[in-house]
C-alpha cells in the first residue's frame, strides 16, 4: 500500500507499507528516511532534521505526524463499519453456542468459532475501509458474514464426521 502527500514545506512524501510483513518506508523528496524506532523516522538533508512519527494502526485509524502537521494514512472506521463487523462476530458466536440453532445449521462455536470469527471481523473492517461507497461496504460485510458461516459450517461438518467415524 502506497500513500502520496504533496506538501509546500517538505515537498513530496511517500509512505509505503507492506500489508503482509508490516514493513514501512517513508520517502521525503525521493530520499529514504532512516528508521529510529518502531514508529519514528528521521529525514536528514543539509543540516535539516525532520522527525516523522506514525501513530495508530490501519484498523483503528493511522496518522503520520511531521512537525505538528498531521496526515491521515488510514481514516478511523465509521460506526456502521464497526457495527457490521461486530454483528458478524456476535451472530456467528451466538449461533455456534446455541444447541438448537446448531441442530438446524451446524457450525463450530466455542473457542475455535470465536477465533475464526475474530479473524474474519478484522479482515472485514480492513477491506471495508478500502472502498468509499457505503453500499459496497455493506456488501463486503455481508460477503464476509456468508463466507464466515460457510467456513464454520465446513469446520462443523469435519468435526461431526470425525465424531461419527470414531
Amino acid at each position: 500500500m502506497i500513500k502520496l502527500f504533496n506538501t509546500e514545506k517538505y515537498g513530496r512524501i511517500i509512505y509505503e507499507e507492506n500489508i503482509w510483513t508490516g514493513r514501512k518506508k517513508i520517502f521525503v523528496n525521493n530520499h529514504l528516511c532512516v528508521k529510529q524506532s518502531k514508529n519514528e523516522y528521521l529525514y536528514s538533508k543539509d543540516d535539516k532534521h525532520i522527525y516523522i512519527t506514525i501513530s495508530g494502526n490501519p484498523i483503528t485509524g493511522q496518522k503520520m505526524h511531521i512537525d505538528r502537521q498531521e496526515f491521515v494514512l488510514f481514516p478511523s472506521p465509521k460506526w456502521y463499519e464497526v457495527l457490521i463487523a461486530v454483528l458478524t462476530f456476535v451472530i456467528a458466536l451466538a449461533w455456534g453456542n446455541s444447541p438448537l440453532l446448531v441442530r438446524i445449521f451446524p457450525i463450530v462455536g466455542g473457542a475455535i468459532g470465536g477465533g475464526v470469527s475474530g479473524v474474519m471481523t478484522f479482515f472485514s473492517i480492513y477491506f471495508m475501509k478500502m472502498v468509499k461507497k457505503p453500499l459496497y461496504k455493506i456488501l463486503i460485510g455481508f460477503g464476509f458474514f456468508v463466507g464466515l458461516m460457510l467456513l464454520l459450517f465446513l469446520l462443523g461438518m469435519i468435526f461431526i464426521s470425525a465424531l461419527i467415524g470414531a
